[in-house]
């Protein structure tokens, strides 16, 4: 865990399900900030969309009085970030998008050293995980600051929250860099136990557990093959096996019979489209689970997808919607020409742009407000604004981040038209010459020849510059690799 000014570093336990299904079943009880609104008991997991109190799978949980752990340490709100993994127990407004946690706990996927970077790829890799950064990954500086993958080099301490999968690649939602750090942390299931060596193997990491603490284990339990937990090393040099101080085993996202549940993450134990995991929550499909951004056909291992459901007795969440992350984003980088925060709406150089709870919202200027959402950004503002295009073709935001004023504008997304030396992208018109640099997917050089005749076909492409007259003075024309495609 990082060394964050103000921590309280006092124990922590999360709530019991039992005092979950006292939240109520769906009565009439105290209710949303005490309204007497009807609630049903919730459990929620996924990342952290923005703040005033918290965002957490489009639900806007009232935090007042809620117990906050990160790492297992008592924490306050505030210490909480923009795309941090979370998992929230309270409840919801019946049928609404608000609600009220009783706890709310971050655990790190992994935090340690870079050891290597692979630029072309977008990945890092920390204690043995291959962390992949896309266009959904917040960065962040704990000494502040806006750092880019650029700032990402060997040797750079960093605390990454996302979805872990067994194979050791970590879906990065947020790459945070550190000062400092008190240990050395890594997360993920219990592949396979060796007693004789006590060792074992978590998301590829060879982990010696002889001289390790224990907690949260049932009593005269021991470490079982499928057990979520999260491992402390001490700072240090590391070469090969990973020597453990503290073991915690991680309860798995559960309520209540009836509760409503929300996980987001990759499909692991997958055995049929209507049996899987998702980050260890067991789901099940029906006939009546409606899709979104995909079909049933689409469900198979290591898909992200966001699934909501209600709990049944055994504590598997029966899906209502499974909703397939999306490839192949749009982004927009320029300035804001329009916004109306009542609607939700704005516009970003006349791209006209849709939010909703669902929208990550970070503002990385060199004066940040909190909390920060539409209501605080005006025209004007310079925006990087990440999503896909709605039937209607606005752009519907997935993430929106303010940043200190630029003259660089930057459109990615499929053209409606290309023919040599001009472009029209999301609307924009935009217009290449001699002195453009033409790049293709393998990031070498191309001929405008080349680009165009990916550019005609319908390749996405990514153009950056600046407006003069109107028109999108290209500078850099790029044919985007799968890694900068990412979801």
């Amino acid at each position: 865990m990082s060394l964050r000014p103000g921590w309280s570093r006092t124990a922590f336990a999360l709530c019991s399900i039992a005092l979950l299904s006292s939240c109520g079943g769906g009565g009439l009880v105290a209710g949303i900030e005490g309204t007497g609104t009807a609630t049903v008991a919730a459990a929620s997991s996924g990342p952290i969309s923005r703040f005033g109190s918290i965002f957490v799978n489009g639900v806007e949980f009232d935090t007042t009085h809620a117990s906050i752990s990160i790492d297992g340490q008592s924490a306050a709100a505030s210490q909480l970030s923009v795309g941090d993994v979370v998992e929230v127990q309270g409840s919801v407004a019946t049928g609404g998008t608000t609600g009220t946690a009783t706890t709310v706990d971050y655990r790190s996927a992994v935090q340690g050293p870079i050891s290597a970077v692979d630029a072309a790829g977008s990945t890092v890799t920390v204690l043995g995980q291959t962390v992949q950064i896309g266009p959904q990954t917040s960065l962040g500086a704990e000494a502040g600051g806006t750092p880019t993958f650029a700032s990402l080099v060997p040797g750079t301490l960093v605390e990454v929250s996302g979805f872990p999968a067994a194979s050791g690649t970590v879906a990065a939602t947020r790459v945070e860099i550190q000062t400092q750090v008190s240990s050395y942390e890594l997360a993920g299931i219990v592949a396979s136990v060796d007693p004789s060596t006590l060792q074992v193997i978590v998301n590829g990491v060879t982990i010696d557990f002889s001289g390790a603490q224990f907690t949260g284990f049932p009593a005269g339990a021991g470490l079982q093959v499928g057990d979520r937990i999260q491992v402390e090393s001490p700072v240090g040099a590391v070469s090969g096996t990973l020597l453990a101080t503290r073991i915690s085993l991680l309860p798995t996202l559960s309520a209540a019979s009836g509760a409503q549940g929300a996980v987001q993450g990759e499909v692991d134990g997958y055995v049929s489209p209507t049996q899987f995991q998702v980050d260890d929550t067991p789901v099940s499909t029906s006939a009546q689970t409606q899709y979104q951004n995909g079909t049933v056909a689409s469900l198979a291992a290591g898909i992200e997808v966001s699934v909501q459901g209600n709990f049944d007795s055994t504590g598997t969440l029966v899906a209502t919607t499974v909703r397939f992350a999306q490839t192949n984003p749009i982004l927009v980088r320029a300035t804001v020409t329009a916004v109306d925060p009542t609607a939700g709406t704005l516009a970003v150089l006349g791209v006209p742009v849709s939010t909703d709870a669902l929208t990550r919202f970070e503002d990385q200027t060199a004066n940040p407000v909190a909390p920060f959402n539409l209501a605080a950004v005006a025209v004007g503002d310079y925006v990087e604004v990440h999503g896909h295009l709605s039937a209607s073709g606005v752009l519907q935001a997935s993430v929106l981040t303010r940043e200190d004023p630029n003259a660089e504008v930057e459109l990615r997304a499929p053209p409606s038209a290309a023919v040599a030396p001009s472009l029209t992208v999301l609307g924009v018109s935009a217009s290449t010459s001699g002195a453009t640099q033409f790049v293709g997917t393998d990031e070498s050089s191309i001929s405008s020849a080349q680009f165009f005749s990916s550019a005609a076909g319908g390749s996405t492409v990514d153009l950056v510059g600046s407006i003069s007259g109107g028109v999108l003075q290209v500078t850099t024309a790029t044919l985007p690799g799968e890694a900068e495609l990412g979801d």
